[in-house]
C-alpha cells in the first residue's frame, strides 16, 4: 500500500457547496495547505469514523501485536484481515 495522508485527521464543514457537507482533512503541510482527505460526506456521524481512521488504524495495530504476543493468534484475525483491508492487501 501507498503512504496515505498522516493523520491527525479534521473535521470541516465544506466552504465549496450551499449544503451542509462535510470534509475530512489531513495535516497542514509546511505552507499550511491541509489535505482533503475525503468530501461530501452528508453525515456527520461518518466524517467522524473517517476522521478516526488513521489513529484506528494504529491502535489495532499494536492491538494486534499484543495478541500474537500473548498467544491469541486466533483472536487476532478480526484485526488482522481489518488491517490488512485497510492497506489494501487482499
Amino acid at each position: 500500500m501507498g503512504d496515505y495522508t498522516r493523520g491527525p485527521w479534521t473535521i470541516a464543514v465544506s466552504e465549496e457547496y450551499e449544503a451542509s457537507w462535510f470534509e475530512v482533512r489531513g495535516s497542514a503541510d509546511g505552507d499550511g495547505w491541509a489535505t482533503v482527505v475525503a468530501d461530501l460526506i452528508a453525515l456527520d456521524a461518518d466524517a467522524r469514523l473517517i476522521a478516526a481512521a488513521p489513529d484506528l488504524l494504529e491502535a489495532a495495530k499494536l492491538a494486534e501485536q499484543q495478541l500474537i504476543r500473548l498467544g491469541f493468534d486466533g483472536s487476532a484475525s478480526g484485526l488482522t484481515a481489518a488491517i490488512a483491508k485497510a492497506e489494501g492487501q487482499p
